[in-house]
């Protein structure tokens, strides 16, 4: 798994994500948030898989980011885009 820390950019197939927690219980295992197809910000875990990052539970959407305020400080980093980092 690659190194990566709170508020990092990833992929996630042809999704942009930004790290909001690394797991300590579950390894290879991170909450992300990302904007769906309709701009909203989703927050999910995601795993890495041998040479990639998955959804955890593919095809079944997370949360709205925006309704918990932990996450208001990485919701503020998606929205500005990852040429803002």
């Amino acid at each position: 798994m690659p190194k990566v820390q709170p508020r990092d950019w990833i992929t996630i197939g042809k999704r942009e994500a930004v790290v909001c927690h690394i797991s300590e219980d579950i390894p290879n295992q991170i909450e992300v948030v990302y904007l769906d197809y309709q701009k909203r910000a989703i927050n999910d875990d995601v795993h890495w898989i041998e040479d990639h990052w998955e959804f955890v539970n593919p095809g079944v959407s997370g949360w709205y980011a925006d309704k918990y305020s932990r996450l208001s400080e990485f919701v503020s980093i998606l929205r500005s885009g990852h040429s803002a980092k």
